[in-house]
């Protein structure tokens, strides 16, 4: 597993294979509901951008022939425990 994995392209919080597939993580987090829900926050260019950081990761640091997917990990501290949900291949 990689951490806070960052290129010129932009950065992706985590990236782990699950089930012979490269995963690369979002994740958000929100204290309160003002701004939204947590993954709401991950818009349809942060994908892209993700999708961008996986490509250029499945090329150069490991030519990993199978798959990828992007999940979001969503942390909301607004209750008194945290929630905290997984959104699981939300584009590719």
């Amino acid at each position: 597993m990689r951490q806070n994995y960052s290129t010129k392209f932009g950065e992706v919080d985590l990236v782990f294979v699950d089930n012979g597939a490269l995963v690369f993580v979002e994740v958000k987090t929100r204290k309160g509901m003002e701004k939204g829900r947590p993954e709401e926050a991950v818009t349809l260019s942060k994908v892209r951008q993700i999708r961008r950081v996986a490509d250029y990761f499945m090329q150069t640091e490991t030519k990993f022939p199978g798959t990828g997917r992007v999940d979001v990990v969503a942390v909301n501290y607004a209750t008194s425990l945290p929630q905290i949900e997984h959104f699981e291949d939300v584009g590719w």
